[in-house]
């Protein structure tokens, strides 16, 4: 153990001051622990381990890597493999950092919050949203516009139907007021008309 904890100070570029320094112990122990002359005990193991994510295995036996994976290299690596976007990186980033309870309160609030999201959009005779479902296509404005004219030009000339429509309406009905006001006119027979002028005779 005293020969890799040479090694590690060597690989982090660390004077045996500075090392003391990080772990806050006295300097000439370190010299004690490189030289043979001591053994670290096992609190001044795991303060190596946590300060510098130093493999503990490795640090009493020599087996496996020097360093630990921390957790932030494994997540670069999940983070490169699946492409995630810099927000997904941040969440997962925070919901590992969580304890395991609040890990699962924030699962069961986003499972509760889909189903209160899939009541609200979803169709009222089926009540699970299909996400394969393709959404209806946008209509642009390019092709509102010329459904618009349309609709006016035909409007338009619904109107000027409407307005012909009413005009002979009104001929009609002038047609038939003078139609009626001929028939209420006492009729003169041509008998009558020679009577009168042979009375004035």
């Amino acid at each position: 153990m005293n020969e890799r904890i040479k090694k590690l100070r060597k690989a982090l570029d660390l004077t045996q001051q500075a090392f003391a320094d990080r772990l806050g112990i006295k300097q000439n122990t370190i010299a004690k622990y490189e030289t043979n002359r001591g053994t670290p005990t096992t609190s001044v193991i795991s303060l190596i381990v946590r300060e510098f994510n130093v493999s503990e295995a490795w640090l009493r036996t020599g087996e496996g890597e020097m360093f630990t994976p921390s957790p932030d290299g494994a997540l670069e690596a999940l983070a490169r493999e699946y492409k995630l976007s810099p927000g997904m990186y941040v969440l997962i980033k925070r919901l590992l950092a969580l304890t395991p309870e609040n890990q699962q309160a924030a699962v069961d609030f986003a499972v509760k919050f889909a189903e209160d999201l899939n009541k609200l959009t979803a169709p009222a005779v089926d009540t699970k949203i299909e996400i394969n479902t393709p959404l209806p296509e946008a209509i642009s404005s390019e092709q509102a516009e010329p459904d618009l004219a349309a609709e006016i030009a035909k409007l338009k000339h619904q109107n000027q139907a409407l307005a012909a429509e009413i005009a002979a309406l009104k001929e009609e009905d002038a047609g038939m007021e003078a139609a009626a006001e001929l028939s209420a006119w006492p009729s003169v027979s041509a008998g009558s008309l020679n009577q009168t002028e042979r009375a004035k005779k």
